[in-house]
Formats: C-alpha cells, sequence, structure tokens
C-alpha cells in the first residue's frame, strides 16, 4: 500500500539478511562437513601409503583408531551438534553465529591436533575466522580467532597426540615457526577486522541509500495532505489492473457532498482538517482496497480483486465513519460522501474504467450521500 510505514523498509532488508545468514550458516555447517570427510580420506590414504612403504610405526589398526577413526568420530559429534544448532527454532540468530562458528573451531582444533605433524596445518583455523566476516560482528570474529589460537597452542603444548610431532620447546626452530604462526594468525585476524569495518561502512550506506529512494518514491506517490496515495499513484494503479487484466478488479469513485460548505464556512484550514481526517477514515475503513486522493475533494478506491458487493460494503463503512467525523466536527451541515462503482471488464482501459465509475458517480451526487453501481452502458 501508499502509505507504507517508516520501518517497513528497515523489516524488509532485516528479513532479506536473515535469509542470507540462514544461507549462510548452512554453508559454514557444509564447509565444515567437506573438512572432515577430507581429513577422513586424508589419513586414511596417508595411513595406506605409509603401511605400502613399510613406514608405519605402529599396527594398521591402532593407527586408524587414532588418527582416522578418532578424530572423525568426535568430528561427527561436533558435526550432529552443529546441524542441531543451525535446524534449532528457538534460539536466535545472535546464538546460531556463535555456536556454528565455536564449534567449527573445534572441528579444527580436534583435525589440528592429530594432523599437527604437518606444519602448515595451523592454518586450518584461518576457515572458521574467514566466515565469520559475513556477519559483520567485530565480537564474533574476534571470539573465534581467539579460541582458535588459544587452541591452536594447547594442542601444541599441551596435546602429544601424534608422537612424530617433536615438542615445541625442544627446538629453537620449532619456537620460531610457533611465533611465526601466531602472528600469521594475528594477522589474518587483523585483516578480517579491516574487511568488517569496511563490509560495514558499506552496508550503511546502501540501506541509507535505499532508504533514501525509497522514501522519494513515497514522497511522489502520496498526498501530503491526507497520507493517501495522489493522483499519480492511482494513474500507476489503473494501468498495473489493466495490464494484468484483473478478474473481479473493481474501481470506486468518491466524492464529499457539500464539502464546500466547510470551506466558506470555516475557512479552508478547517477544510484541510477534514480532508486530512477523511484521509485517515479511508485508511481505517477501506478493507482490501488502496485508497487514493483523486483531487479537490475526490477520492478513489482499487479493489485488485472482489466483487462489487464487497465495494458497496466498503463504502457504506466509509459513509458511517465519515458521517461520525462530520457530525462532531461540524453539527448541523448536511456532510456526506457519494459513491460510484464500476467493475473491471476485459479489454477495459484505465480511462474506461475511471469514466464509467465517474458516470455512476454522477447518479449518486444527484441524490447526495448515495451509492451507484456503473450499470455497464456509462
Amino acid at each position: 500500500m501508499i502509505w507504507v510505514d517508516d520501518v517497513s523498509i528497515k523489516d524488509l532488508i532485516e528479513s532479506k539478511n536473515r535469509e542470507i545468514y540462514d544461507s549462510w550458516l548452512n554453508l559454514q555447517y557444509r564447509s565444515a562437513l567437506v573438512l572432515v570427510c577430507l581429513a577422513f580420506l586424508f589419513e586414511a590414504a596417508w595411513g595406506y601409503i605409509l603401511s605400502y612403504m613399510g613406514l608405519l610405526h605402529s599396527s594398521a589398526g591402532i593407527y586408524a583408531l587414532k588418527y582416522v577413526l578418532a578424530p572423525t568420530g568426535a568430528n561427527l559429534i561436533l558435526m550432529v551438534l552443529c546441524r542441531m544448532t543451525v535446524c534449532a527454532r528457538g534460539p536466535g540468530l545472535r546464538f546460531k553465529f556463535y555456536a556454528v562458528s565455536l564449534l567449527y573451531v573445534l572441528v579444527c582444533f580436534v583435525i589440528y591436533a592429530a594432523h599437527r605433524v604437518f606444519p602448515s596445518v595451523y592454518l586450518i583455523f584461518s576457515i572458521p575466522v574467514l566466515l565469520t566476516v559475513i556477519y559483520g560482528s567485530y565480537q564474533l570474529t574476534t571470539a573465534t580467532a581467539a579460541m582458535g589460537l588459544a587452541l591452536k597452542l594447547t594442542a601444541d603444548f599441551f596435546i602429544p597426540w601424534d608422537p612424530d610431532a617433536a615438542a615445541i620447546a625442544s627446538s629453537k626452530q620449532l619456537l620460531a615457526d610457533l611465533y611465526v604462526s601466531v602472528i600469521i594468525t594475528l594477522g589474518f585476524y587483523a585483516a578480517c577486522m579491516i574487511v568488517i569495518y569496511y563490509e560495514k561502512e558499506k552496508n550503511e550506506a546502501g540501506v541509507q541509500g535505499e532508504l533514501e529512494r525509497h522514501f522519494l518514491r513515497l514522497k511522489l506517490h502520496t498526498d501530503e495532505l491526507t497520507g493517501i496515495g495522489n493522483r499519480f499513484a492511482l494513474e500507476g494503479a489503473l494501468e498495473r489492473l489493466t495490464e494484468r487484466k484483473n478478474a473481479g478488479a473493481v474501481f470506486v469513485m468518491m466524492d464529499l457532498d457539500n464539502f464546500k460548505l466547510i470551506n466558506d464556512g470555516f475557512g479552508h484550514v478547517k477544510g484541510d482538517e477534514f480532508l486530512r481526517e477523511c484521509g485517515q477514515a479511508l485508511k481505517r475503513s477501506c478493507g482490501a482496497s488502496v485508497p487514493y486522493r483523486y483531487g479537490g475533494d475526490e477520492f478513489s478506491l482499487v479493489f485488485a480483486s472482489g466483487s462489487v458487493d464487497e465495494a458497496v460494503e466498503t463504502c457504506r463503512r466509509i459513509q458511517e465513519e465519515l458521517g461520525k467525523i462530520a457530525g462532531a466536527a461540524f453539527p448541523g451541515l448536511p456532510l456526506g460522501a457519494s459513491f460510484g462503482i464500476a467493475d473491471y471488464r476485459e479489454g477495459m482501459t484505465g480511462a474506461q474504467l475511471l469514466r464509467r465509475a465517474d458516470a455512476a458517480l454522477y447518479r449518486a451526487k444527484k441524490k447526495k450521500n448515495d451509492i451507484r453501481v456503473s450499470s455497464g452502458e456509462d
């Protein structure tokens, strides 16, 4: 409708963002699941290669349990929790952001702890940090990066899962590699924070631009005095109605009876106040139709679908509402509202529909405060 509330465009943007976030949460889950599967396949293939080359330091069963089944089992449990979080209806989005992101870090921790013998595996912790950028939350990205770094250091110093991985403190080279890995991790975190900052700036500018365009469109289509659609908006509505050939569409013309008495007896300021109240009354009582100010003291209603009987009932409801307003503001004045109704028929133009409703209104005004339906011969 034309009188869209000021916050509706913000609600629309928030709704679209929610759809994007829901989709991204699913992407986080799927990427973590792919990571678990790749780790499983890699370790199984690596174990086969080591066994084939005679380099396996333990039995195949122990290797499979320690490096394939145990890490994969732990990660599958984390994946179940992650999936439950994504699909849960109760928790809010903020909770889901944190839960899924931190569960992703735990998946990376399990993979890193079991495969720390490969020096570059620590880069795996950058994946969950990167995936939080889209949420635009400094706190979430910081929490994810901090947890990843803490778990990496925990695995480095306190979890000797792989006996082939030398203790960090036993070698200056390993300590240097550790410092480098920490610096790279912090640098990646800082880069993500910078990206978030500029993304937030860009998004805010985009939202502001969309709001400005929305309010401009609203102003171009809204009658300033009454707050309902203006004639320009009405012409657009009739054009769309005839283009779509809406079967069951109904058009109503309305004219305030004896409105001139208000302007002549009480002044144009009071007349404008009454027109403003009429606009609000039309909003309240228009039902399934959309009201417009045609010009002066004439108004229109457009039913995109419905029936003539429904339009007649709406017009009666509006008459009753306007009667109460007029009686309270100008007791004794013979004020009222006359209506002309025309139903859309295939092949009609907007101008033809308007002429039929106007002809019916002309007959209604002869009696005053009357409702007339076009005979089809107008």
